[in-house]
């Protein structure tokens, strides 16, 4: 797959779902979507697009949201992207992935002379970092999740390809808060780069 300078991208947009894009209504990631992306660009979603827990209604939100937005979307599949490919076929959604475990998907590229990882999860395991922060600051589970982290181990698959590649960056969602802890991690959630797809080239 190629990566350019001019393509865009976002990640965690979790269009139907109000509570998950802090506060942004669908309304607004979708025109800030439209005025930012033409007909003619690509942008590469790192996951989350949308989520529904009933798989009719799923289906419904990905067509719907596939056929609002501008520009040739290419989805690498997060935690809550999980119709069949068929269904995001139908929204003109391409799902992208370089690498043969589904729960590792990602893409790679170079911008800027930078070699770039681009996947849903962060190759480091931010939410226990963070837990351990808030705990100290306080006293606050920053994610309510068990000991045994459920993404702990496409976490660890993906830090082990960015490492025997020796890659520079990660661009990354899932973790939608603003956090700063590695200059290497570059999260792309709506909120850290003002709620509408970014071109890598700005980024980097």
């Amino acid at each position: 797959m190629i990566i350019t300078e001019d393509m865009f991208v976002i990640s965690d947009t979790h269009f139907g779902d109000l509570d998950s894009v802090e506060n942004a209504s669908d309304k607004y990631l979708v025109d800030n979507w439209n005025k930012t992306v033409s007909e003619n660009d690509t942008v590469l979603h790192l996951g989350d697009f949308t989520l529904d827990d009933n798989d009719k209604a799923l289906k419904e939100k990905i067509i719907k949201y596939g056929n609002l937005l501008s520009g040739r979307i290419l989805l690498i599949r997060g935690n809550h992207d999980t119709a069949p490919a068929g269904v995001y076929e139908l929204a003109g959604i391409e799902l992208v992935n370089e690498f043969k475990n589904p729960w590792c998907s990602a893409v790679t590229g170079t911008v800027k002379n930078k070699k770039i990882l681009f996947s849903h999860y962060p190759i480091i395991d931010l939410y226990s970092i963070l837990n351990t922060l808030t705990y100290f600051t306080n006293k606050h589970d920053y994610n309510n999740y068990p000991d045994e982290n459920p993404f702990k181990f496409p976490i660890e698959q993906l830090e082990e390809i960015f490492i025997k590649n020796k890659f520079d960056i990660n661009i990354h969602g899932h973790i939608h808060n603003k956090i700063k802890l590695f200059d290497n991690l570059i999260n792309v959630s709506p909120a850290n780069i003002g709620y509408s797809p970014v071109k890598l080239g700005d980024l980097i």
